[in-house]
């Protein structure tokens, strides 16, 4: 979808010894007493979210089931998550309507209706779900679109209670920086640096991280940390122009 913005993971050699990395030569933007991030670095945090492990992604074979009983709900979630899987978004969005009482059903309702740029739609079947994600993906449509930054952060505060994986505490650190806030944020980014995996939702809090510092020696630091998790990393690249 338009907003789920994940670059490659890099590739490394493999044979031929690696030359240790060179400092990043990087252009600080000036501090100031409240720095603001931009959207773009939001954004990363968001993605495709994959079908559950083991569902069955064979559209010709799930169909051949609900025709058995064209009624039956579960076969009709079958049918709507194989056609999401392979990013048939409208054809999920028909199969999956009318299963409300299904949290994964209406989970997935609201990913193809965002995979469609249909936001009120997505929104109110993201509200019929539970758990983390849902809750994160709401307060990303009120961030991102409706600039409702008080309902995104009631979103992101309720998915921190279930959060294992850091990322509300990096939505939550993303927001409040881009309101000015810098040092609840720095403790929400702090925190997300240290749960998140490897990878580039970390590398987004280690940039951010690096944003608000007013250090410049410390904020190199964190960019090098940047380089690690994604060396391809948006921000990494316009502060090194």
């Amino acid at each position: 979808m338009k907003r789920a913005l994940w670059l490659l993971v890099f590739l490394v050699g493999c044979e031929s010894k690696r030359e240790a990395p060179k400092p990043l030569a990087v252009s600080l933007p000036g501090a100031s007493a409240s720095p603001t991030l931009p959207l773009g670095l939001f954004a990363d945090i968001y993605r495709r979210r994959p079908v559950p492990p083991g569902t069955q992604t064979s559209v010709d074979r799930v169909e051949t089931e609900l025709a058995k009983n064209p009624t039956d709900t579960k076969r009709l979630k079958a049918v709507g998550l194989a056609y999401y899987a392979a990013g048939g978004y409208e054809a999920a969005i028909k199969k999956l309507t009318g299963l409300d009482s299904d949290s994964e059903a209406q989970l997935y309702l609201g990913f193809a209706h965002m995979g469609l740029n249909n936001d009120a739609e997505a929104l109110t079947a993201l509200k019929k779900a539970t758990g983390t994600v849902a809750l994160l993906e709401q307060g990303s449509l009120y961030f991102q679109v409706l600039k409702k930054d008080d309902e995104a952060e009631k979103c992101f505060r309720a998915a921190l209670e279930g959060d294992t994986h850091g990322e509300a505490a990096l939505a939550l650190g993303l927001l409040q920086a881009s309101q000015g806030k810098s040092e609840p944020a720095q403790k929400f980014l702090q925190d997300a640096s240290e749960a998140l995996p490897a990878g580039k939702a970390r590398a987004t809090a280690f940039a951010a991280l690096g944003r608000l510092e007013r250090d410049p020696a410390k904020a190199r630091a964190w960019y090098e940390k940047v380089r690690k998790d994604d060396p391809e990393n948006a921000w990494l690249k316009k502060l090194s122009k």
